[in-house]
């Protein structure tokens, strides 16, 4: 905790409260409409899922699939 600049106290007592229980709870939901069954899985834009160890150029072709659905619909 501490290698990564966070305060290991308040790390704890967020990990014991419910304060963000709603929100893990979305990212599960959206993770396992995306198709993820374990880990790693990067969701992008909420739209798009990778699922496991890819290629940096698959990697590469997800990320801009999802910018350019991100972009085409906006006006």
């Amino acid at each position: 905790v501490t290698q990564v600049g966070l305060d290991p106290s308040q790390a704890l007592a967020m990990l014991e409260s419910e304060e963000f229980t709603a929100e893990v709870q979305l990212d599960q939901q959206i993770a396992q409409t995306l198709g993820c069954t374990g880990v790693p899985f990067f969701v992008l834009d909420e739209k798009f899922g990778v699922s496991g160890a890819q290629s940096s150029e698959l990697f590469a072709s997800a990320l801009q699939q999802a910018w350019d659905a991100s972009n085409s619909s906006q006006p």
